[in-house]
């Protein structure tokens, strides 16, 4: 057996939302989002975080989080929309979601099928009071770190 051996569960890795994309299969991943809406038929979250704000909109900004696993342990504000949480869980495939979106031209709304990176959470829990912007910007310099 080797010495450096271990029987921790692997560590998650601190990303952003939109990194999820540049995640490998089945990493383990920590990060906060929004949770945009709920879909009580699969157990699944749609989430959001706007970071980084690129007016363009080139960067996947949402995600789907599978909670099925941790259901009976989630309190059920946490899953309104407008609730910031934390989630660590582990990448899955890409999944395709409906989602409601606003023409600029028109006010008029319109359900779209949208590819987000898929996460099954293990670990589920309120963001607290949370200054944005301060949270950001600690990520950041976490990742600078964390890269060098």
């Amino acid at each position: 057996m080797a010495e450096n051996t271990s029987n921790a569960p692997v560590a998650s890795k601190l990303i952003f939302l939109h990194q999820l994309n540049e995640q490998p299969l089945n990493a383990k991943v920590r990060f906060l989002c929004c949770v945009v809406d709920y879909d009580e038929q699969t157990g699944c979250l749609t989430v959001e975080h706007k970071y980084p704000r690129i007016a363009s909109g080139q960067v996947c900004t949402s995600a789907v989080v599978d909670i099925n696993l941790i259901l009976e342990t989630v309190k059920r504000p946490l899953l309104q929309a407008g609730s910031w949480v934390n989630v660590i869980g582990y990448v899955q495939s890409i999944s395709a979601v409906k989602r409601r979106v606003s023409s600029s031209r028109t006010v008029k709304q319109q359900d779209m099928r949208t590819n987000l990176p898929k996460v099954q959470a293990v670990l589920f829990w309120d963001a607290g009071a949370l200054r944005l912007d301060k949270y950001e910007e600690a990520i950041e310099q976490h990742l600078a770190l964390v890269v060098s």
